[in-house]
C-alpha cells in the first residue's frame, strides 16, 4: 500500500479529475497522499468483485485454454504497475494475460 502513496490509482481517478487543481479538495489530497490513513469504504459490488475475482480469473483462464484453444496462454497474478514516463499514475490489474511461445527459432 505504501507504493500507492502519491500515485493516482483507479480508485482515485474520478476524484482527481474532478477536483480543482488550483484548490484541490482535502479529501482528494488525503486519498492520494495518505491512502493508509483512509477508512476502508467498499460498496456492495466491490466486495462481491473481490470475493468472486479468483473464480472469474479461473473461468477466464479455462475459457482461453479450452474454448479458444490457446495452449500457450497463461494468466499471471499482478501487483501495482507504474509507468516510468508517468510515475504519478498506477494501476493494479487483477491479472496479466501472457502468451508463451513454445516454438524456437534456429536463426537460419
Amino acid at each position: 500500500m505504501q507504493h500507492r502513496q502519491g500515485r493516482i490509482t483507479a480508485s482515485a481517478t474520478k476524484n482527481a479529475c474532478h477536483t480543482n487543481p488550483a484548490n484541490p479538495a482535502i479529501s482528494v489530497i488525503n486519498q492520494i497522499c495518505y491512502p493508509l490513513l483512509q477508512k476502508k469504504f467498499e460498496k456492495m459490488h466491490t466486495k462481491r468483485g473481490k470475493k468472486d475475482e479468483p473464480i472469474i480469473l479461473q473461468s477466464y483462464d479455462n475459457y482461453m485454454k479450452t474454448v479458444l484453444k490457446h495452449e500457450d496462454f497463461a494468466l499471471k497474478p499482478s501487483g501495482l504497475w507504474v509507468n516510468p514516463q508517468y510515475p504519478h499514475i498506477g494501476a493494479s490489474p487483477a491479472g496479466i494475460a501472457v502468451f508463451v511461445s513454445r516454438h524456437s527459432c534456429s536463426g537460419s
